[in-house]
């Protein structure tokens, strides 16, 4: 099973597990969908089903599989259409006579773009633009390039840049880096050179500036994960899964191995036995470090072999599930290297939340004889992450917890000295929670993001003394991230994104009253595609505090009529409804679809200072339910000329799953339907003693299950089933082991022995997340139709 680094960025990787339709197979299925699924639990169990959902409907007593329609291409061979269609989604809006309402099919044809880097002489920018097709079911993604304005240039015409790598679907790059010359780049692609559309294990590519040269710089034998160049160009540090002890040659025969026929059961003596949607098999990702040269005029070169910067360590880096590059820094001579990685070598992982931040260093540039590192956080025993050198490689800025066992607990930002080992806290003062942090040019000043209220903003930090770091804000509009801060602090190149509009990439200035759009995607789209505005609402919740909300109204929208209403609960439970473009709870969808939508943050959200986020510690089904329930009758009577308060549905995923069960437990006829995504059942046995990182369950439910089962018990819905009388929708991946499958089948069956009108949808071949496009397509129209048949629209 892949593993996925995050939801965004890696192409067809997105799609790792990807369901494989086969048409004949799926005509077969509907004729005979109860015997083979009978045949195929007992000869197929624990088999991937190719091209099988289950939609079992308690309503009727059938059981119908959902195929995909018989014009989807799914993963046939594309044949000559290896490079076609890059443009097919602009064009699909071009030849799309006038606007509509926003729909799922929207969602899954914007172009995502992901890991912009600026060049260092601060005149270019690249980064990657991905884009999936409906057509043929696949994705792609590809490295562009785009100049930067000026300093003195104040107008700009945002653009789509130039591609610097040939399209073709399926190839997946990522983690571009800059030569120090700015004149090429090295990145990580899975594309075979010279050939019509193939694929190969991720490596090393390199290209220059205007396109030229693109070569594939290494061969390793297993897959790059993570790239990482030094400033200086003379090593690159690149992460590859391994078996400790083991090289890369021999951890590739080894794994090979094992497929071709190796020992089927693993013995375990410790925990993590599985994580997120991967079981342990004891290989680890590992940092390797690998020389380079970069002649002028000439391309990159490598030399000698890439050496494990910690060949026995049975732990990972970058952390999994979702580490990346961020975790990674190198200082601007190329000779220290600032890394975080995790205790995994010991069971306790399971219920820790302590990452360190370790620091080796090397001789001279011709060398890759690395220090053994050494932690300068281990005296924190909670999360310390994502390092980066200052520009005189003197002082390394980092994001700090202090609460262990605590995932949700406030991100400090901290500075450490490298040659005194002074370190400082910056914000203990400051009730934000940093999510990234970047250094100015003259190192006197820190720029970080935090979200605040739904935005996430850009903040400026004075890096010289605790007591001068008060952050200033500098954006308070849509939500930024991805900092690149350009020489000589002419600007800042970040991410913006809003409910209204896809990421893009734009330039901050102090002198520009908001960020300056650079890059020109999914206009095509939002030229023919109606959309609803978020409106900010505010009310007295639990604890006589104010919680806030936002309220959507539907995309085609008249005052005089009444519309049914959807409320969306979202997870963590320390999450927040952001004011950025979702491509999996897109409030958009609802409203596209008639509904007027309502989202409340309530207490344990983000975003609100630390003791707002604490209040879910506890009391999971108290404040929250409270603030879920008041807020949404508040609304309801605010605008009740035009929402119905006959027609509500609620959907909610992971802890807004669990919100889901809760209400139906504790309310009788609120809701005309309601829809559980991965969500809790359970709390002790399908929760605390499956699922994978218990510090969750342990910190939010004050301490382990055996220790304290009665607060276990307190915030149970399995505990109230006999009060659930609403129809629902449960949904459940196959590999989510955050909240097992069990979870979802459990609620189904209590509702169906109980005779509450209900459907269970399965994914097999998903996590926590729907993130394969097809799946997602499929998800929407199920949940659509769910709540469409239980509510009176206009």
């Amino acid at each position: 099973l892949p593993e996925r680094s995050n939801m965004y960025d890696n192409g067809r990787g997105e799609d790792d597990l990807v369901v494989e339709y086969d048409q004949g197979v799926c005509s077969k299925l509907k004729r005979h969908a109860v015997p083979l699924l009978a045949a195929t639990s007992l000869v197929l169990a624990g088999a991937f089903l190719i091209a099988l959902y289950f939609a079992i409907d308690g309503k009727s007593g059938g059981n119908d599989v959902m195929c995909p329609p018989s014009s989807n291409t799914g993963d046939s061979d594309l044949g000559d259409n290896y490079n076609v269609g890059a443009d097919a989604n602009e064009k699909y809006y071009e030849n799309r006579a006038s606007p509509q309402a926003f729909s799922v099919d929207d969602m899954v044809r914007a172009d995502r773009l992901s890991g912009a880097v600026v060049s260092p002489d601060g005149t270019r920018m690249a980064f990657f633009r991905r884009v999936w097709s409906v057509e043929f079911n696949r994705s792609a993604t590809t490295l562009y390039v785009t100049d930067l304005p000026a300093p003195t240039q104040s107008t700009f015409i945002p653009n789509e840049g130039t591609a610097l790598t040939p399209f073709f679907w399926d190839a997946s790059e990522s983690d571009a880096c800059w030569s120090s010359d700015s004149t090429q780049l090295i990145f990580l692609s899975n594309r075979v050179l010279h050939s019509k559309g193939s694929t190969q294990l991720t490596q090393v590519f390199s290209v220059h500036v205007d396109g030229s040269e693109l070569k594939q710089l290494t061969d390793y034998p297993v897959a790059v994960t993570s790239l990482l160049w030094d400033p200086t160009n003379t090593v690159m540090a690149l992460s590859a899964e391994i078996y400790p002890g083991m090289s890369m040659q021999q951890s590739a025969a080894h794994a090979e191995t094992v497929r071709s026929g190796g020992p089927r059961s693993y013995l375990y003596t410790k925990l993590f036995v599985r994580h997120w949607d991967r079981w342990f098999d004891g290989q680890r990702s590992h940092v390797f470090m690998q020389l380079t040269q970069v002649k002028p005029g000439q391309s990159v070169s490598l030399s000698g072999a890439a050496q494990d910067l910690t060949p026995q360590l049975d732990a990972d880096i970058p952390t999994k599930p979702f580490g990346d590059r961020s975790q990674w820094s190198w200082s601007s001579d190329g000779l220290q290297f600032a890394f975080v990685r995790q205790y995994d070598e010991d069971t306790s992982v399971a219920w820790n939340t302590n990452l360190d931040v370790f620091l080796t260093s090397r001789p001279d540039t011709a060398s890759v004889a690395f220090s053994a590192p050494v932690s300068f956080t281990a005296q924190n025993k909670a999360t310390d992450t994502m390092p980066v050198f200052s520009p005189d490689g003197k002082r390394i800025a980092y994001l700090s917890m202090a609460v262990p066992g605590y995932e949700s607990d406030r991100q400090r930002v901290k500075v450490y000295d490298t040659a005194s080992a002074e370190l400082l806290t910056l914000t203990e003062q400051v009730d934000l929670s940093f999510s990234e942090v970047a250094w100015s040019s003259d190192g006197s000043q820190l720029y970080a993001v935090a979200l605040w209220q739904a935005r996430e903003r850009l903040y400026r930090i004075s890096s010289g003394s605790a007591s001068s770091a008060q952050p200033a804000e500098l954006t308070n509009q849509n939500s930024v991230s991805g900092l690149q801060v350009l020489p000589d602090d002419a600007g800042i190149v970040l991410s913006v994104q809003s409910m209204m509009f896809p990421l893009q990439l734009a330039l901050w200035k102090p002198s520009y009253a908001a960020p300056m759009p650079l890059t020109a995607f999914n206009h095509a789209m939002s030229d023919k595609v109606l959309l609803s505005e978020p409106e900010d609402i505010w009310f007295v919740g639990a604890y006589d505090q104010m919680v806030h909300g936002f309220v959507m109204k539907p995309v085609i929208f008249a005052p005089n009529k009444q519309y049914p209403v959807a409320l969306l609960i979202h997870g963590g439970p320390q999450g927040s409804w952001d004011e950025a473009f979702s491509y999996r709870w897109n409030p958009q969808f609802y409203a596209g679809a008639g509904y007027a939508v309502i989202m409340i943050d309530p207490h344990g959200s983000t975003g609100y200072g630390q003791a707002f986020t604490n209040n879910v510690t506890n009391n999971y089904g108290g404040a929250p339910f409270y603030d879920i329930m008041t807020g949404l009758d508040d609304v309801l009577a605010n605008n009740s000329a035009w929402m119905s308060s006959e027609n509500v549905v609620a959907l909610g995923a992971s802890y807004g799953g669990f919100m889901i069960n809760w209400i139906n437990g504790h309310t009788t006829d609120k809701f005309n339907a309601l829809v559980c995504h991965d969500g809790i059942f359970e709390q002790h046995s399908m929760m605390y003693y499956s699922t994978e990182e218990i510090f969750f369950p342990e910190h939010d439910m004050l301490g382990p299950e055996f220790d304290n089962p009665d607060t276990y018990t307190r915030w149970n819905p399995q505990a109230f089933v006999k009060n659930w009388t609403t129809p629902q929708l449960t949904i459940h991946g196959g590999l989510d082991f955050r909240i097992p499958e069990t979870h979802g089948i459990g609620a189904f069956t209590a509702l169906q022995r109980q005779g509450i009108e209900s459907k269970l949808l399965y994914f097999p071949l998903e996590n926590h997340w729907v993130t394969n496009p097809v799946n997602s397509v499929e998800w929407h129209h199920q949940v659509l139709a769910w709540i469409d048949a239980h509510v009176q629209k206009v």
